[in-house]
């Protein structure tokens, strides 16, 4: 009878466990800027500002023949992706989008302190 009754317990403790709500991620939305810079000059210039900034890494790629890739981490938390910009020209310069794969605080801050100095503006 107790191993019917301790049997029963858990049973109603992993249903009350699997029934809970999972936590929602909120999705932040890509932004997106233009730049005076070429694609390789902006992905530079976004790697440089990324490795200023206390606890993160970037490492540039390029995409194809012109376009490039800045992918930021977290130093600490291993392989998975913060965010990553891709940048494609766009006549004399290159148009950016930064989409956050993480969740920091104040993405469009962030997004604009990853873009500081690159002779960039944020489209609406």
């Amino acid at each position: 009878m107790k191993k019917i009754v301790t049997w029963m317990v858990w049973c109603g403790l992993l249903l009350a466990v699997g029934c809970a709500p999972t936590p929602k991620i909120e999705k932040v939305k890509p932004y997106a800027f233009e730049s005076g810079r070429t694609p390789y000059s902006a992905a530079i210039c976004i790697a440089r500002n990324a490795k200023s900034m206390a606890g993160l890494t970037a490492e540039e790629r390029l995409q194809g023949d012109v376009a490039w890739e800045v992918v930021i981490r977290q130093s600490w938390r291993g392989a998975g992706a913060l965010a990553v910009a891709d940048i494609q020209p766009r006549g004399s310069g290159s148009t950016v989008s930064i989409r956050f794969t993480g969740n920091p605080d104040e993405p469009e801050s962030f997004a604009r302190r990853l873009m500081a100095d690159c002779q960039a503006q944020m489209l609406p």
